[in-house]
Formats: structure tokens, sequence, C-alpha cells
């Protein structure tokens, strides 16, 4: 074995088992964590799908070319350049959600939740206009914590959401 083929498969090995990780942890979030409600799903399966191409298919395709491996392994160091970005964001776009649980808005993101209640006086609900979309900017009581939601990057019935926010607030004041 060469150097060269070495190098082929440690890259190889590594560019693999970092999508099948990635895969593996997307789908255990989104049956543990996940709650119906705003999310990014659309920007996240896209962004894997652009990973893959570039980490899968990519490096496959070069070693297709008969020229002794050395396009595959030019490939396989593109990939890891290019890969890690679209797949870190992917991460964080699949395993993202905004919902209402009882009185509180909570936004998860990977390992972290926000959570701003609702029923405190000095919670603030704010509405924007962003290019003709509508953008909902929730702040804590103590000013600390914002959970902001932009209708042209999140799916899901963002107006329902905010008419869910302003009855929970009218209950409360």
């Amino acid at each position: 074995m060469t150097s060269e083929t070495i190098l082929d498969i440690i890259l190889g090995s590594v560019l693999g088992l970092a999508h099948l990780l990635s895969a593996i942890y997307i789908i255990f979030w989104r049956r543990k964590k996940y709650s119906k409600g705003i999310h990014t799903t659309h920007i996240g399966a896209t962004m894997l799908f652009f990973s893959v191409c570039m980490g899968v298919v990519l490096p496959i395709g070069g070693f297709t070319y008969p020229d002794g491996g050395q396009s595959g392994t030019k490939a396989l160091i593109t990939a890891m350049v290019i890969c890690p970005f679209p797949l870190v964001a992917s991460l964080r776009f699949l395993c993202f959600c905004v919902f209402i649980d009882e009185k509180s808005v909570i936004e998860r993101v990977l390992w972290f939740e926000k959570r701003i209640r609702l029923d405190e006086p000095g919670t603030l609900i704010l509405l924007d206009n962003s290019y003709g979309r509508l953008v909902i900017s929730i702040i804590s009581e103590d000013k600390k914590k914002m959970i902001e939601i932009n209708e042209r990057h999140f799916l899901g019935d963002v107006s329902d959401f905010l008419e869910a926010c302003k009855k929970i607030r009218k209950e409360n004041l």
C-alpha cells in the first residue's frame, strides 16, 4: 500500500464517519427533542444534501476517473475543506424548533434550550416587517433572552404562532 492509498482510506473514513454520525444524531434529536411548531427543516435538508454531494459523491466520482487515484485524493482533500461548513449548518438547522409549551415559548437548538415565559409582566412581543415578511421578537422580562422568528426563514404557520402568543399574553395581563 502506498502512502496515498492510506491517506485516501483515512480521509474517506473520516468523511463517511462524520456524515454517518451527524445523520444518526439528527435522527435521535428529532425523535427525542423535536416538537412540532416552527422549524428550519428545509434549510437543514438542503445543507445536508450539499454536504453529502461534496463529501461522498465528489470523492467517489474522483476515484472512478482512470488516473491511478490521484483525482480521488484531490477530491477527498477538497471535500475535507468544503464539507464541514454545510455539515455543521445542517446539524444546526435540522436540530432546531420553536414551540409553545403551556405559557412559555421554547427554542431548542442542538444541546441548548431557551425558554421565555409569556405570562410574566415584562415580557415583550415585538412585531416587524422585513421585505414583506413578518418578524416576531419575543424578549424576556429581564431582557437577557430573545427569540426571533422570521417568517422568511422558518417553516410553520408564524401567524398562528403569533396569535397563540398574544392570546397567552392577554390572559395574563
